[in-house]
């Protein structure tokens, strides 16, 4: 077991260091030597991972990073997918930078304004799922 981790530390150091646009696929190159029986566990933990993530991406909780790990690890086996996730990571970080610029672009009151009705926006959507939620299970426990 303390081997396994330590070759997950490895192998997360390389990712890592990876520039963005090429990461994906020379992790999957990398993933390519593993046994089948890394490759059956790896896909599996990955697609239990999208799987979880998109049932968290209706409840509070990280669903969109169980996402993108999930989809790293199944990238590991799928070379369409590692290069489309090497593209949308480049793409992600400039749209990244553009934000920040904005952002710090934004006078004070400007960023305020923003957060408040962002939050405003949230909280409605909550609560709208929230009633849904209730409804739907009130109508089942009381039809």
């Amino acid at each position: 077991m303390a081997g396994a981790l330590a070759s997950v530390k490895k192998e997360w150091e390389l990712f890592k260091h990876d520039p963005p646009g090429v990461r994906f696929c020379r992790h999957r190159a990398r993933m390519q030597n593993r046994s089948r029986t890394h490759t059956a566990i790896a896909l599996s933990v990955g697609i239990l991972l999208v799987t979880g993530g998109i049932v968290l991406l209706f409840m509070p909780g990280p669903g969109v990073l169980a996402i993108f790990f999930g989809l790293g690890l199944i990238a590991a086996q799928w070379e369409r997918l590692a290069s489309f996730l090497d593209r949308v990571e480049v793409r992600a970080r400039r749209l990244g930078r553009h934000a920040k610029a904005r952002w710090l672009a934004m006078s004070g009151a400007s960023k305020i304004g923003l957060l408040l009705g962002t939050g405003a926006v949230i909280g409605a959507v909550m609560m709208v799922m929230w009633k849904f939620v209730v409804a739907t299970y009130a109508a089942k426990l009381l039809g």
